[in-house]
């Protein structure tokens, strides 16, 4: 049989397995015209590829996999009280909160919940499918208004936790942001207001794309950052957050020395006014891979940012490649829990270990925020048992718009 590679490279040349890499940097011709062509002939390379060497003619390679459903019931439902914007810590050696009564945990997620105020609740679980109820609202004292939360650990600074949040009190300047510490997660001190530095990160301005803010999406710590230069992730505290016009929304990215006061670095995402997230970007969530690729998973929309989660790599995090233009990857699902909305994904990564001893064995977990028609907010379990595939059926091939 003929060298499947030579068969097409009478059809293209140069012609390779397409990887993360390749999909983060390849450029896009007329809104994706030559991507599209060159993922449709990678493709086959495969499949020749495959048939040529006794296989099925699955696809092989690095071809990204679309999450598993674990079960459209959802499985944080504490129904009236609310459950979205999920922030998500492992324990593998297990957490106990102090709090009677409560237990030790592989899984701890600190969510929005409330109704008619803001606030935030402690959950526990050991398989990421039944969870447990640690502290109410009212529990996790010491905050100030707090919503869409971030938790990041920071061993070696003031405490081992340090939450961003946003004040629903506040929207159009630095203090819509706020951030406090703590080293058991329920009882926070040093409750402060962000700062902008000499480069504001919130302008308060319109219409400016960085005007306001909804809060963090995401918090990196470097604790031997030098604090000095153009490299923003050459800097302890690395926020990427939810920037608004007032109108549409946009992922910035700020850094800081203190935590505190942030100076803003760049607008690093921005909506695809031709996509399923035309006007609307956020809660912007990242792994990275073992190849060094970022993944991250967001929310969107067009008019609203609640209307799936979409993917997106980067080699940098400063420049992402879209994996999902013409659809999310999570939408809305008629007559379930996310029938109404879809977004804020909270993301926990194990490539090492794929979580043994922790429910289902898998690479990435993620909980989505959902609100049914009803008017519950509850979340459900998708998790990859393998980041990628073979399987075309379950392949998340990158489409254009």
């Amino acid at each position: 049989m003929p060298d499947p590679n030579t068969i097409l490279t009478d059809l293209i040349s140069d012609v390779t397995p397409l990887t993360p890499q390749d999909i983060a940097t390849k450029p896009r011709m007329g809104q994706g015209g030559l991507l599209k062509l060159y993922l449709i002939l990678d493709r086959m390379r495969r499949w020749i590829n495959s048939i040529a060497n006794g296989g099925s003619g699955g696809l092989g390679g690095n071809v990204f996999a679309r999450p598993t459903l674990f079960s459209e019931t959802p499985v944080m439902d504490f129904s009236p009280d609310r459950s979205y914007y999920p922030t998500l810590l492992h324990f593998p050696g297990g957490y106990t909160p102090p709090l009677p009564d409560t237990g030790t945990y592989k899984y701890v997620c600190v969510c929005q919940s409330y109704s008619g105020s803001s606030g935030l609740d402690l959950r526990g679980s050991n398989d990421f499918k039944s969870w447990t109820r640690l502290a109410s609202a009212t529990g996790l004292v010491g905050l100030t208004n707090p919503a869409h939360p971030f938790i990041v650990r920071t061993p070696g600074d003031v405490k081992a936790y340090r939450v961003y949040y946003w004040d629903t009190a506040q929207l159009y300047s630095a203090s819509s942001i706020r951030t406090a510490d703590s080293d058991d997660l329920v009882t926070w001190t040093n409750d402060t207001a962000l700062l902008n530095g000499p480069t504001p990160f919130i302008t308060g301005v319109g219409p400016d794309w960085n005007r306001g803010s909804y809060g963090p999406g995401m918090v990196f710590f470097n604790p031997s950052a030098s604090n000095t230069g153009p490299d923003p992730f050459d800097y302890r505290y690395i926020l990427f957050f939810d920037a608004t016009t007032g109108g549409v929304q946009s992922v910035g990215l700020a850094v800081s020395a203190d935590g505190i006061t942030f100076d803003l670095h760049d607008e690093v995402f921005k909506y695809n006014s031709r996509g399923w997230d035309a006007t609307h970007v956020s809660s912007f969530r990242m792994v990275q891979i073992p190849d060094g690729t970022w993944i991250a998973l967001y929310s969107g929309g067009d008019g609203a940012s609640n209307q799936g989660i979409g993917l997106a790599v980067s080699s940098d995090r400063l420049n992402w490649q879209r994996l999902t233009y013409a659809a999310p990857l999570v939408g809305l699902n008629p007559l379930t829990w996310r029938e109404g909305r879809a977004y804020a994904a909270g993301v926990l990564a194990d490539f090492s270990n794929s979580f043994k001893g922790a429910g289902d064995e898998a690479v990435i977990k993620m909980l989505v925020s959902g609100r049914s028609e009803s008017g519950d907010y509850t979340m459900g379990y998708f998790y990859w048992p393998s980041l990628y595939t073979e399987d075309a059926n379950n392949a998340l091939i990158p489409t254009t718009v």
